[in-house]
């Protein structure tokens, strides 16, 4: 099952939606800070003409046997690469109706969350859940969720996920009680909520998170729209949380390419989140790994997510963004 949270952006919520959020957010297990911008796709729709049809396929039948899985109380079991892509889809179809920056948030059977759970947050539904979400938030007193229904997917996407598929084999673990992701994340963009969501839903227990310093980052184009590194640090961690709430996230700070990362130093970590773009790192950490902990240490498993695109351009990237906002800033267009 895939659900999924569309939310606004800050200050576009009035105060009863940010009410109804709260004590949604409550009534699901939720600190409002996680859920504090949960938005109605009707109002979202009206405010940004976002397309419904493509949007966010909000509610999905796993083609792996996660629900099953779920069933049986034993939800990391039956995640595999499938997961991965069923999340990349996800994004990319996000992606393709409200534009990279859109604030969606999945909510799967895989990360702990209950059908009653999610009905209390999701904002629309895929055909086959439809019935019995709508059915718990009539007696909830919360409006019909919208039904949508996932395409086939573009040819783009069709290849990326062939890509993530051939980067695993039948060793690979997709459950890992202590786990690692790491990035920039400066303007959250939907590349890096699927990198983050895939660590939400691979980890059992606690996401090590190592982000990038402001003194690493100095010197990066438009260097002085980054976000600052605190910001940076609550966006990240509060987007992993309100994937998977259940999880522990401990942050460090990346300020040297050189120094090892916790990946590298803590041999509990036994998983890796990466991308497409970033798997040459992830063999470098495993090379660090091995020379700090020694050879009988056990491998980390790269968990490879693939790159999202903006309408068939290049990957979306947070470079690309800022130069669009100094632009705007600019021309004032």
């Amino acid at each position: 099952m895939l659900v999924s949270c569309l939310r606004s952006s800050p200050g576009q919520m009035s105060s009863s939606s940010a009410a109804a959020a709260a004590a949604a957010a409550a009534a699901g297990g939720l600190h409002p800070h996680h859920m504090r911008r949960v938005a109605r796709l009707s109002k979202m729709a009206l405010e940004h003409s976002f397309s419904l049809g493509v949007f966010i396929p909000l509610a999905l039948e796993q083609a792996s046997s996660t629900q099953e899985g779920a069933a049986s109380g034993d939800v990391h079991g039956n995640i595999n690469a499938s997961t991965i892509n069923l999340l990349g889809s996800f994004f990319a179809a996000a992606t393709a109706g409200g534009g990279a920056r859109i604030d969606a948030v999945p909510l799967l059977a895989c990360a702990g969350w209950t059908i009653e759970e999610a009905a209390k947050l999701a904002d629309a539904v895929c055909t086959d859940d439809a019935d019995e979400i709508n059915g718990i938030r009539k007696h909830l007193g919360l409006p019909e969720a919208e039904t949508i229904t996932l395409g086939e997917g573009t040819e783009d996407e069709t290849n990326n996920n062939a890509y993530v598929s051939a980067h695993y084999n039948e060793n690979v673990s997709f459950a890992h009680e202590v786990l690692a992701v790491g990035g920039t994340f400066d303007r959250l963009h939907a590349g890096h909520r699927l990198l983050l969501s895939a660590a939400a839903v691979t980890c059992t227990s606690k996401v090590l998170m190592g982000i990038a310093t402001d003194e690493l980052l100095a010197n990066k184009t438009n260097g002085d729209l980054i976000a600052r590194y605190d910001e940076r640090v609550n966006d990240a961690r509060s987007y992993l949380q309100s994937v998977n709430p259940k999880l522990e996230v401990v942050v460090g700070p990346l300020s040297d390419p050189k120094e090892p990362p916790a990946a590298a130093t803590d041999a509990s970590c036994t998983g890796l989140v990466v991308s497409a773009e970033t798997l040459d790192g992830g063999h470098a950490v495993q090379r660090m790994r091995r020379e700090i902990l020694g050879d009988g240490v056990q491998p980390l498993d790269l968990i490879v997510v693939g790159l999202i695109t903006a309408s068939g351009e290049d990957k979306i990237s947070s470079t690309a963004l800022r130069r669009e906002d100094r632009r705007r800033e600019t021309t004032g267009a």
